[in-house]
Formats: structure tokens, sequence, C-alpha cells
């Protein structure tokens, strides 16, 4: 203990508050957090809690609590104490009795939530409060950003401890590369648009990875596709914008997130359903895309029903036409694409939860049955109805069947387009 420490002892007590104890040269706010033997993991936004308040001897803290900086994404904690240690009867007759020593006063509620802090909640899997890293390969705010913190909320809530951890880049393959690297423990999770999965051999001579390199976990949501023109164009329907295109053929462009992608392909088999030589304009992302649509630099866009959405209810944008078998709620006046003629743009992405391909069934089968409790907790499916998706779950099996049925599809597609995107 330093003088810090002794001028504490000689004002009555070597107490700290929870922002002011710095174990070990942490520089940073620190806090102590669950008896867990893992290293804990914390959203860089500190999703997982709000900061403890009062104060806890930092003697005490340091003897069975952990400490953790605010000042990174996340850090391993070497002050742990393996659990199975703390509730073993030697350890509990070594260690000080918290309440017994007059000079570290700790009120006994404190204590004991703390120890039931790090215990899962009725219902989930004894693995609850495992760390989870969940990896995501787009930057934050789109979709499967919005979709990957909804769900790690929701796991919180199960007893888990998790980062949303942003790998922007590539069109995803940052991310799946880090989840390749990862060690198959299941502590390292990617969210993942089943297109970028299943797509890779289609779109390339030389695929970047294989689909058999991942052990599919649970499908999380349904996401819908969705035409729109920028509010300042005329056509209030389809085929109202193939009547304008027609008359405007130097204006007749689709923008889509990129190519490659299922919107280029949707834009693509659009335009040959329909007849009219709609161009393609491709850009680095439905972000960089989006204000370009707003101004009407380009007349109309595929992109994801989310991302579309919130333009769409401030009259910014005007969608024609979503992929869903059935209308939107959040939609009810905009028609389905096969109510407007154009069936086989009918088309539901799913966003998955993907681990290393050697994590071991029985962990992936944990995983999967904990999200699927978190998919139907009512706060992530109303939180996500408000975005138009759908919350889904299915087990590892059923998923990786739908995953090798959306793989041969979309090497069809492809084939049929003649793209490539290696070429």
């Amino acid at each position: 203990m330093g003088e810090g420490g002794a001028a504490r002892r000689r004002q009555g007590g070597d107490h700290a508050p929870f922002a002011q104890a710095q174990p070990h040269g942490v520089a940073h706010v620190a806090r102590p957090l669950a008896f867990e033997g893992h290293r804990q993991l914390v959203d860089a936004e500190g999703d997982e809690g709000v900061e403890g308040q009062g104060t806890v001897p930092v003697q005490q803290a340091q003897r069975v609590g952990r400490w953790i900086s605010h000042g990174a994404d996340y850090q391993p904690v070497t002050q742990a104490m393996p659990w199975t240690w703390l509730t073993s009867k030697q350890s509990w007759k070594r260690m000080p009795h918290p309440f017994s020593d007059a000079r570290f006063p700790m009120h006994r509620r404190l204590f004991l939530g703390a120890l039931g802090a790090a215990l899962p909640l009725a219902g989930w899997s004894q693995s609850a409060g495992t760390p989870l890293k969940l990896l995501v390969g787009f930057p934050p705010g789109g979709a499967v950003d919005v979709v990957a913190r909804q769900l790690a909320e929701a796991l919180r809530a199960g007893g888990y401890t998790v980062v949303v951890d942003n790998r922007a880049g590539a069109a995803g393959k940052l991310a799946i590369d880090a989840l390749k690297a990862a060690p198959p423990d299941g502590e390292t999770l990617m969210v993942m648009p089943n297109s970028i999965m299943t797509m890779e051999r289609g779109l390339y001579r030389k695929p970047r990875f294989e689909l058999a390199e991942f052990a599919p976990v649970s499908p999380v949501v349904e996401n819908s596709q969705a035409f729109a023109v920028t509010a300042s164009l005329p056509p209030r329907s389809l085929q109202e914008f193939l009547a304008w295109a027609r008359e405007n053929p130097a204006m007749a462009n689709f923008a889509s997130p990129g190519q490659g992608t299922p919107f280029h392909f949707m834009g693509i088999e659009f335009a040959r359903a329909s007849g009219v030589p709609i161009q393609h304009v491709p850009y680095k992302g439905g972000g960089q895309a989006m204000p370009d649509l707003l101004s009407g630099q380009v007349p109309s866009m595929f992109s994801s029903t989310p991302n579309l959405l919130p333009f769409h209810q401030r009259g910014q944008v005007r969608i024609l036409a979503v992929s869903t078998p059935q209308r939107l709620k959040s939609l009810p006046d905009v028609p389905t694409f096969a109510e407007a003629g154009f069936p086989m743009l009918g088309d539901v992405e799913q966003f998955g939860v993907f681990a290393p391909a050697r994590t071991p069934p029985e962990v992936v089968a944990r995983l999967s049955r904990d999200i699927a409790k978190a998919v139907q907790t009512p706060a992530l499916r109303d939180g996500l109805a408000k975005l138009a998706l759908d919350a889904v779950a299915s087990s590892p099996s059923e998923y990786a069947r739908r995953l090798q049925e959306d793989a041969q599809r979309w090497q069809e597609r492809i084939d049929k387009a003649g793209f490539k995107a290696d070429a």
C-alpha cells in the first residue's frame, strides 16, 4: 500500500471508491466484476451494466474481485480466482471473512449480490457467465451491427458477458478471418448474413474461404430486401418506375452496396425480367450510397429494408416493393415483389451466428440453445420488429441445411448472371 493508502488509513479506513481503486498500475477507471475463472470482456460502450456504487476495501477487492479498465475495448484480467476455489470450504476457511474486520465494513447485500451476479439466470445453460466476443464484419450502425448488439443485450440478461467487436472491411472478410484464427472454445462468435457465407464459391474462381471452415450455431433474424426511389422522382410503383426508365434511359440507374452483393444480382434480375436496361452503380457499402439516393444523384436503390425504412418513414425515399412473401406490418401499403409481378425477387435473408469449425458439438449446441432463449425474449423481438426484422432461431443442423440450400441457390443465380468478382 502506497502513501495514498496510508493517508486513507489515517482518515479512518482503507476504503476506496470503485472509480478510484487502481490496482497493479491500471491507469483508467476500474471496477470489480464477477468472480469468474475466465477473462472478462466488456463492451467499449459499457453496455454490460451500470458502474457500481459505494465503496469496497482495496485489499478485499484485490483478494476476491477482478478489475478491468474502461480505457480499452477488452482486456484480460489477471486477478481472477477460479470459481471452484472460491466455493470450496477450505478456501473460505483461509479467506478473511468480509464482515468480521471493523476496518473493512462491507454490506452483506453487496457481497452476496456480487456472488449472485456470477450465476446464470434460471433456464439458461450452466455456462452462462462465460465471456463472449461477437465479431461483426461491418461498421457500427448498420443492420448487422444493430442485430449483433441487440443479441448481445439479450445474452447479457441471461448471464453472459459480451463484447461486440466490429471488424469492418472487405465485405465482411476481416471478421471472417478473425473468426478463423480464433480458438474453437465457444468464446468467439461471429454475426454474419447468410449471403456473405454462401455466395463466396459462386463469386470467386479461387474462394477466399469455405463454408466448411465454420460451425453454424443458429440464425437470429430474417431480413428482407427492398427497392426504393428518391422522393423527388414521380414513380409510385414498380411499373411506373419502369415506364419512367424507358423514357429516361440515360438516368435509369440503380445503386447497390457493392459488386457481388445480393442487391447487385437483384438489380440484374429485375432488369432482365422487365426488359429495361437499368445500369448498376456499385458503392462501397449502403452508407455511402444513401446520400446520393437522398439527393437524387442516383434515382433508385436495392438495399435491405431496415436500411431504407427510416428514410421512407421520413419521406426522403419511397419504397416501392419488398422481398417478403407477405406485406410487412411496418409497411402495410408497400406491395411485395411477387404482387408487383416479379416473384423471382422474393428473397428473405438471414443473419446468423457462426463459430470456428473445430468448436466441440456440445459447445455449439449449448450456444444454440441459449441464442434461442435470447431470441424469444420480448425485448429482442420487439426491438427487431421496429426495424422490420423477424427474430428466428433453429438448431445447428437445421441452420446448416439452410446454408447449404442458400449456397446452391446463389451458385445458380451467379452463374446465370455470368459474374465473377475476381475476373
